[in-house]
């Protein structure tokens, strides 16, 4: 169920599903906001979201407007075209015979081999068409290579276009969906992607556990107030910050919580995987401790590279200068691979 709200000067598109979390998005490439929610979360929820989190959603609609973008594709003569990473020169040739079909030729022009009469959508899908097919070509070397590493094999590997991922898992059935858009990027930028989750590498004390986050969510949710709801965000917030806060206690009163642990992975598990890891622990985290996880991370991963945040519970701090250092710290940790 779409609607659309209005929240000051900006315009929010609302989609209601059966979902667990609220996602808030700022879609390229004019910026339009996105609220993804459960069914059950209220326009007044949404409102108190989007308005937390306002600078956020203008710094990023600013970052759209600056960046240089391609046109809307006409698909004619001397437009440029991208493929892995490198810029072509769009060249339309007709024919009278054979199939509608694109052809490279060296390193500066695309050609587009197609019969007269041909419209924009024709040409489209002939272009989009070559893209899949290119792209797909390129998903076995990638998939043999990652598959080693991790030990765990895809059932299926599948290409379709998408406007807001470069891709989506479904651990459950072993398929994996890449979007179209990745034949324009470079190869190297492809196989430079690390994913770490530290559920299952580490739990917390049970007893702190309820304590300090149980018993104060469970009192919250069945009689809220500001006060109970700021001993449940004292346990896991690190900052002090009213509008993370509110947010939270919405989220807290409208999700479906699946508070399940989930199993720790075993050694023999993950015996497989060469790649690399970087671990960032926080020393007062509840959920994963720190100093715990940092050492299970070494048993498993013994290549890791390991890092404790000090005095950082299980959401971190919001400022910027803790941004900035943590994303150098991992752009430097990827660009060494």
């Amino acid at each position: 169920m779409k609607q659309q709200l209005v929240i000051g000067s900006l315009g929010v598109e609302v989609v209601r599903k059966n979902i667990r979390n609220v996602h808030l998005a700022v879609l390229p490439p004019d910026g339009r906001v996105r609220v993804a929610t459960p069914l059950a979360v209220d326009d007044d929820a949404v409102r108190r979201l989007v308005i937390g989190r306002l600078s956020w959603i203008y710094e990023q609609q600013a970052k759209f407007a600056g960046q240089e973008r391609q046109s809307k594709r006409e698909y004619v003569a001397g437009e440029t075209h991208y493929f892995q990473g490198r810029a072509y020169r769009l060249e339309i040739q007709e024919i009278t015979s054979g199939a509608n079909r694109v052809e490279l030729r060296g390193n500066a022009f695309m050609t587009l081999h197609v019969r007269p009469g041909s419209d924009v959508a024709a040409l489209g899908r002939v272009v989009q068409g070559w893209y899949r097919e290119q792209l797909k070509e390129q998903l076995p070397v990638l998939a043999n290579k990652w598959q080693a590493r991790i030990g765990v094999q895809a059932r299926e590997w599948q290409v379709k276009l998408m406007k807001t991922k470069w891709g989506t898992c479904n651990a459950e059935a072993g398929r994996i969906w890449l979007n179209l858009e990745l034949a324009k990027v470079a190869p190297a930028l492809i196989d430079a992607l690390v994913l770490l989750v530290p559920a299952g590498v580490v739990t917390g004390s049970a007893w702190s556990g309820f304590t300090k986050v149980g018993w104060p969510m469970l009192t919250y949710r069945l009689a809220p107030s500001p006060k109970r709801l700021e001993r449940l965000a004292a346990g896991l917030f690190t900052s002090d910050d009213a509008r993370w806060t509110t947010y939270f206690g919405d989220a807290v009163r409208s999700y479906r919580m699946d508070m399940r642990i989930p199993p720790l992975v075993k050694p023999e598990d993950v015996a497989g995987y060469q790649g690399p890891v970087l671990v960032l622990g926080a020393d007062e985290d509840v959920s994963f401790p720190g100093t715990p996880l940092l050492a299970r991370a070494m048993e498993l991963f013994p290549r890791a590279e390991t890092e404790l945040l000090a005095q950082c519970k299980h959401c971190p701090p919001v400022d910027d200068a803790f941004r900035a250092r943590t994303a150098e710290r991992v752009e430097t940790f990827l660009a060494r691979r």
